[in-house]
């Protein structure tokens, strides 16, 4: 299997685990981080990491992946998500991908629609 094709395989691996809601699947490292917008530390360790996206996963109604850029070691990845509320928001997957596994994660999200989201102009 050629490099490409390996880092395509961990991504359809992550974003199954993902669309399952399935995180014990998610293809990471043991000492993975994953950082972004959405956190105010980054998580660090695999359980760290399955642990803070089981715990967003169950508010994602849906996503698609707009499009994907495959480095020699890494891949960037923009989706789209629509909320359980009904919110779209669209973001990017940084991923460094070794040996098969993902190893670290960044992730930026336009994050306004999402608080436009949760607050209601009726309350």
């Amino acid at each position: 299997m050629n490099h490409e094709a390996t880092i395509e395989s961990v991504l359809a691996k992550f974003f199954q685990a993902v669309k399952d809601c399935d995180m014990d699947q998610l293809p990471v490292a043991s000492q993975v981080s994953y950082s972004g917008t959405m956190l105010r530390e980054p998580a660090r360790g695999a359980g760290a990491v399955k642990f803070y996206m089981s715990e967003t996963a169950p508010f994602v109604k849906s996503f698609s992946i707009e499009e994907t850029v495959i480095g020699s070691d890494s891949a960037a990845v923009m989706v789209r998500y629509e909320a359980v509320n009904g919110v779209v928001f669209e973001g990017c997957y940084f991923m460094d991908i070794e040996d098969g596994l993902v190893t670290r994660i960044r992730t930026v999200f336009d994050s306004l629609p999402l608080m436009k989201g949760g607050m209601d102009p009726r309350a």
